[in-house]
């Protein structure tokens, strides 16, 4: 074997122990999160109203039956949270506020494989804190987070844990 083929020859391998390596850590989402305006063909391009509903829908990718909580118990109720971005850079975190429960237990709803969790947001519900007091009538970025963190309920109730995040959208908030 030559040189140049010797280094061709290592090229090979490395990128094949890289790609396998990669292919190893990297663990396939369990769950794609989308934001879905109800508006994208405005002038100004996607729009949310706040005192409109829009979506945010989860999807099971992970090729088998997943369990998350409801969003009506205590266990489910905080796992939904936005950050935006306004055209400064300043960033805020829309987050529920604290709720009491006359009523409350552990609630899973399984999610079939490729199906959907949907659900129906509207920012001007006394519910949500954190929206800023001069993001109307802007154009921000804005993400969903969706979170399930470990506890004794999710195990005995198999719920999934962990976090993930739906890509960065360009609306108009008003």
């Amino acid at each position: 074997m030559n040189t140049s083929q010797r280094i061709a020859f290592s090229l090979c391998v490395s990128l094949f122990l890289c790609g396998f390596a990669a292919g190893a850590d990297a663990k396939k989402a369990d769950w794609g999160i989308q934001i879905v305006p109800p508006k994208s063909e405005s002038v100004y391009g996607s729009t949310i109203r706040l005192r409109e509903p829009f979506h945010v829908v989860l999807t099971n990718t992970s090729g088998k039956k997943l369990n998350v909580w409801r969003e009506w118990c205590s266990w489910g109720y905080y796992n939904l949270t936005f950050e935006i971005q306004l055209k400064d850079g300043k960033k805020y975190e829309i987050t529920k506020r604290p709720a009491t429960w006359t009523r409350n237990g552990p609630d899973a709803y399984f999610v079939k494989k490729g199906a959907h969790f949907v659900y129906t947001i509207r920012f001007a519900d006394d519910i949500w804190q954190g929206i800023p007091d001069n993001v109307q009538s802007h154009i921000v970025k804005i993400k969903a987070l969706y979170k399930i963190e470990k506890d004794d309920e999710t195990k005995e109730f198999n719920v999934w844990t962990g976090n993930v995040e739906s890509e960065v959208i360009e609306v108009h908030l008003y």
